[in-house]
């Protein structure tokens, strides 16, 4: 299937119809080629007018983690994919959490188009919104414990240590390595 297929489905799909009607497609960004990926909540109301992934504070926060610029952040080489693409509304504290169907119907296929990632950023605490069981996901046949992350890095190679060369350095990613998660130090 393609990218604009899947647009396409998310578009007619009528659980998403309130943003459809509204001119609101699905928030995300997806490359083929991409190497890094991403995931992240649903977006806030802020993305939701923009829609641009991560276009807000949190964005700032995580390409000044990372040690790259916007222009990087929105490149070729990271995707960005959230746990709902569309802003799921306001709760009584905060935003409500991301519609589970979203992630359980829609990301195996768009992970499909990325053939060459090396690397998952998980960001935020929904991903157990993945599984069944509330308190792990899983990920390319490797179990990963998330229900104490609050941001981890998946790599797609667990055998070898998660390296994000973008800015430069040899690595920007320091932490232990446990069941493929490295979890990062302050």
């Amino acid at each position: 299937m393609h990218l604009q297929e899947i647009i396409d489905q998310l578009k007619t799909d009528e659980r998403n119809a309130a943003y459809t009607a509204r001119g609101i497609g699905p928030i995300f960004q997806i490359h083929e080629e991409a190497k890094i990926l991403i995931i992240g909540q649903a977006p806030g109301k802020k993305v939701e007018e923009s829609g641009i992934p991560f276009h807000d504070k949190s964005g700032e926060k995580l390409m000044t983690w990372m040690g790259i610029d916007s222009q990087i952040f929105y490149s070729p080489a990271i995707s960005i994919m959230p746990m709902d693409f569309y802003y799921p509304g306001k709760a009584k504290t905060g935003d409500k959490p991301p519609r589970r169907f979203i992630a359980q119907e829609y990301h195996r296929e768009i992970l499909q188009l990325m053939p060459d990632l090396k690397l998952t950023i998980l960001v935020g605490k929904r991903h157990r919104l993945l599984s069944k069981r509330p308190e792990r996901a899983q990920f390319d046949g490797n179990r990963a414990e998330l229900s104490s992350l609050s941001a981890g890095l998946f790599s797609h190679r667990p055998s070898q240590s998660a390296q994000l060369p973008l800015a430069g350095q040899e690595s920007l990613v320091r932490g232990r390595r446990r069941a493929g998660i490295t979890k990062t130090c302050p």
